[in-house]
């Protein structure tokens, strides 16, 4: 036995060395390549003349989880005293171009390495950067690798920590209005502002800065009074908008979807009700009516709700959950239009949605843009296309519902004064109010309601105020609203640094014969590009024929709708300047055929609402006791003489106000009419008696008469 243990040891001894040596040589390359690496930065640092303001450190697979006092101390220590932001990755070729940029100072750290490693090279960074910066504090810029993907790579975000003199908070930038979101060619901008201040004695322009300001004074990385909370705060807020954005993201053609079925299904009901209505029969009327409504009130009430819905999200919410916070939102706007229309008059539920659908876009415009970066009846500021401002969707739904609201009030009561001074002025005055909103360059210069907006206001106060609108007419004012929006975008171009329209540069410098052609061809191939790959083949088909179909009715009037539209003279202009509108933004927009189907919703709504008001007076003649059919002439005629009745009463009044003065008016209007059989009776009375007597006489004379020639023959004989 002590034989074998002896053989047993001497056979293992000789391995105990030879592993510890393997351990110590990869202990000793990770300390040549740590060295290696600082002599480096160090290096870097020391052979440059002008010290660089900027300098930006790549570590791979950052993510805001991975900061952690006991796993990496430097980094989070450094987020204390930072600014941080969400960056929006992958940024196209920004590796290669911050190696190629002179002034920033850039390192990528090695990948497949553990944090505790890239914690130890962060910690190394800094303190050579203190080091030879004695003088000046430089601004460190630590960015996770994501931003550095390879084009074609799935969006991500990509944590960014900004460190430096007055960075503190969440990172904000001009280019996108957003505090806590960055895009990648903001590090350069970053670094532009830095030099502008360094060589100029004025204070250069702020592109870049932060919500809060700390002290920084003890160097760079250096903790300072700032609470781990509060930096645990700012993680979670920043966590919180990535994974809401990935949701949203993910849920957008599920709710398209969806939205598009309840649009589809309210079209083909409105079409079928403008169709049947021409019956003089109750029918299915009374059960088609009120369906119709209520699911124009539910279409209508799902813009407002997708801005509405992120007023109250909870943390860190799924894409489930969103979908169904947006369709409570939706139908307790619905239930409230029900109510409003319910109190007072239905066309009340319509006037409560299209202001509501205007100011919360007004207000989400005025601050910034959508309530939320992405959104499912929006543009996605993460794709990169707009940061901020209205987009091609939300200035559909903005003047579609102004022009929609304007067109409805003069039709409802044309003879009011104060109706007949908003068709003069107070139309043209909150038109502008609502194109400033939109197209102004520091909220965004929305360029394509700019065209199609000032358009459709200069035709609807052509059309209110009773000018005769010609071919000429329609082109002149459509080349007067892109000479304004050609105005406007080169104001933006030139004054504006990070305006989204820049690219558009080159061509403006070349005149309006290079500029035009540009604008027109990028519009149409993206157009082109969504119709094809986001619109299904039925959908395409669905809305010609219903584009089809409204031209016919307004363009050939068949039947009784020559009546309908005498009888609404002031919406069917808001009916022809929609189709026209709908026609320049499929050309201008590069939204395919998305902006011009929302935009029609509005006016398509009205002229629905208008046609199951007249079906309503009928129902109600119907349920009349003792009442008979009405024709269909008869129908238009009885329910334009009670719109007109009612428009010339004060719509400050309540509507029992207005059936007690209809009521009354019945009631005279029975009197007159029993009065008049009365009067109708009593004359044929009196002819019937005095031709009764006249009768009388004439059978007298006949009869006197006989006598006589039948004595005057006796004589003879």
């Amino acid at each position: 036995m002590q034989t074998d243990a002896m053989e047993i040891k001497r056979i293992h001894a000789p391995k105990q060395p030879a592993m510890q040596h393997i351990i110590f040589v990869l202990l000793s390359c990770l300390l040549v390549v740590a060295s290696v690496l600082s002599l480096t930065a160090q290096n870097a640092l020391a052979e440059q003349d002008e010290p660089n303001e900027l300098i930006v450190i790549g570590v791979p697979e950052l993510q805001w989880s991975d900061l952690d006092a006991q796993t990496t101390p430097t980094l989070f220590a450094l987020a204390q005293n930072s600014a941080l932001a969400n960056m929006n990755a992958p940024f196209s070729n920004l590796k290669s171009r911050l190696h190629k940029d002179p002034n920033i100072t850039f390192y990528y750290l090695s990948v497949d390495l553990s944090l505790e490693y890239y914690d130890e090279e962060v910690a190394l960074l800094l303190n050579t950067i203190n080091d030879n910066y004695p003088d000046t504090q430089p601004v460190v810029a630590v960015v996770s690798a994501t931003a550095f993907s390879e084009k074609g790579a799935d969006r991500a975000w990509a944590p960014t920590i900004i460190n430096g003199p007055g960075f503190s908070g969440f990172t904000t930038s001009e280019s996108t209005h957003r505090p806590g979101f960055l895009r990648g060619s903001d590090l350069f901008l970053l670094s532009e502002q830095l030099r502008n201040a360094a060589l100029s004695e004025q204070p250069a322009h702020h592109y870049i800065g932060s919500t809060g300001f700390s002290d920084t004074s003890n160097g760079v990385g250096a903790p300072s009074n700032s609470s781990a909370n509060s930096l645990e705060a700012r993680i979670g807020v920043l966590e919180h908008k990535a994974i809401t954005i990935a949701a949203v993201t993910d849920t957008k053609p599920l709710m398209g979807l969806f939205f598009l079925l309840a649009v589809f299904a309210t079209f083909g009901l409105s079409i079928l009700l403008l169709i049947i209505g021409h019956t003089e029969k109750k029918g299915s009327r009374d059960i088609l009516v009120p369906l119709v409504r209520i699911l124009w009130l539910v279409v209508l009430s799902y813009p407002p709700a997708t801005f509405l819905m992120f007023l109250f999200v909870p943390n860190a919410p799924s894409g489930e959950v969103l979908m169904l916070i947006c369709g409570l939102w939706t139908v307790a706007i619905a239930l409230a239009a029900l109510l409003v229309g319910r109190r007072t008059r239905w066309v009340n539920s319509l006037f409560f949605l299209l202001l509501l659908s205007i100011t919360v876009i007004a207000c989400g415009q005025i601050f910034g843009g959508p309530l939320y970066e992405p959104g499912y009846l929006t543009y996605d500021a993460t794709d990169g296309s707009r940061y901020y401002g209205m987009g091609n969707e939300q200035g559909a739904i903005f003047f579609g519902a102004w022009f929609t609201f304007s067109g409805l009030l003069v039709n409802r009561f044309p003879k009011l004064a104060s109706i007949r001074a908003f068709k003069r002025w107070g139309f043209v005055v909150g038109s502008l109010l609502l194109l400033f909103v939109a197209c102004a360059p520091w909220l965004g210069a929305s360029f394509g309601p700019l065209v199609w907006g000032v358009f459709g206001v200069v035709l609807m106060w052509l059309y209110f105020n009773g000018f005769r609108v010609r071919w000429w007419v329609v082109l002149l004012v459509l080349l007067f609203a892109a000479a304004l929006a050609l105005g406007v975008l080169y104001i933006d171009i030139e004054f504006n640094t990070l305006s989204h329209m820049r690219h558009y540069e080159s061509s403006l410098d070349k005149g309006l014969s290079a500029l035009i052609p540009r604008v027109l061809e990028t519009s149409w191939n993206t157009s082109i590009v969504t119709i094809v790959e986001y619109m299904p083949l039925p959908a395409i088909l669905f809305f010609l024929l219903v584009v089809a179909f409204l031209v016919v009715l307004r363009t050939f009037k068949p039947g009784t709708y020559r009546a309908f539209w005498g009888r609404n003279r002031a919406y069917g202009a808001t009916y022809v300047v929609g189709l026209y509108i709908a026609f320049i933004t499929f050309c201008l927009e590069d939204s395919g055929l998305f902006t011009p189907a929302v935009f029609l919703l509005y006016p398509l709504s009205g002229f629905v609402w208008l046609v199951c008001d007249m079906h309503s007076w009928h129902l109600r003649e119907l349920a009349a006791e003792g009442s008979k059919p009405l024709t269909i002439r008869q129908l238009l005629h009885r329910a334009f003489v009670e719109e007109t009745y009612h428009s010339e009463l004060s719509p400050l009044k309540k509507s029992r106000s207005a059936e007690k003065k209809l009521d009354e008016a019945d009631k005279v209007s029975n009197a007159d009419r029993a009065g008049k059989a009365d009067r109708v009776s009593k004359t044929d009375k009196a002819s019937k008696a005095e031709r009764a007597s006249n009768a009388n006489e004439v059978s007298k004379a006949d009869r006197t008469g006989k006598a006589d020639r039948a004595r005057k023959t006796d004589r003879k004989t």
